[in-house]
């Protein structure tokens, strides 16, 4: 996360937060040089100041809106997001869930030993099932079959204002709450497949000048780690239908919420 003196930063893993946060760094003259990154060690923020005022670089870089420091936490909150079904994709290929640490979450998962018997090599739809049987605990009565998905709540736990209760709601087999009717930190979403269209017009209405910021429009990829999708490997190519329609349903509060997503 970073902040600037009108709006914040969130940075959800996966969604084009690298692209973003090195526009801003070029924006504001920030090199991530061998000084910056020493000050980056040692400090939980570094901050640089430019005509546009002051560009503050927070440790925590992936950390939610309730995590920002409470004089942040009322500004305007820019965020990037992305359709889940590519997102499960884009997981899946940078391969976090082959880390050491993630193991014992995958462990707890009852019968994994027998479900996933070659695990870390396993195909793309048993990723879908056992990173949601991992990592998205189940309301009581509910099965894991018709639990909320992994980017439901990961986007409740990212920029609602009181994420367990709506996590606890969304999973009530009595009445399922809605996404829509929940409290939101004030954020504008940046939608990835349209980063740089949409990032260069979020500048413009901050009041940046247009000379300073018409770089954005042809701004490359910039990969985390190097590591991203040949061109032949497009997210709809990863599905079959059952895991597709199994992604839809558990995603069905946050498809509903980004109807654009539902494709």
């Amino acid at each position: 996360m970073f902040f600037t003196d009108n709006f914040a930063y969130v940075h959800q893993p996966k969604t084009g937060g690298t692209f973003v946060t090195s526009v801003f760094f070029r924006l504001y003259n920030v090199n991530w040089n061998l000084r910056f990154r020493a000050e980056h060690m040692l400090r939980r923020e570094v901050a640089r100041s430019h005509r546009y005022g002051t560009f503050i670089y927070h440790k925590n870089k992936h950390g939610t809106c309730a995590e920002l420091p409470i004089l942040q936490q009322e500004k305007l909150i820019l965020a990037t997001l992305r359709n889940p079904y590519e997102l499960y994709v884009s997981q899946f290929e940078f391969g976090w869930w082959r880390r050491r640490d993630a193991l014992p979450h995958f462990r707890a998962v009852p019968e994994f030993s027998r479900k996933y018997p070659r695990f870390p090599n396993i195909t793309f739809d048993e990723y879908v099932t056992l990173v949601n049987a991992a990592f998205v605990p189940r309301g009581e009565g509910i099965s894991e079959d018709a639990a909320i998905g992994l980017w439901t709540k990961e986007f409740v736990r990212y920029y609602l204002r009181e994420p367990d209760k709506v996590l606890k709601s969304l999973q009530n087999p009595d009445r399922r709450g809605d996404l829509r009717e929940a409290a939101m930190f004030n954020v504008r979403f940046i939608m990835t497949q349209r980063l740089n269209e949409e990032l260069y017009d979020f500048l413009i209405d901050a009041g940046y000048d247009p000379q300073d910021t018409a770089f954005v429009r042809d701004f490359g990829k910039v990969l985390p780690q190097g590591k991203g999708r040949r061109h032949d490997q497009s997210w709809e190519r990863y599905y079959t239908p059952a895991t597709k329609e199994l992604v839809k349903r558990k995603e069905v509060h946050l498809l509903s919420m980004f109807p654009e997503f539902d494709v």
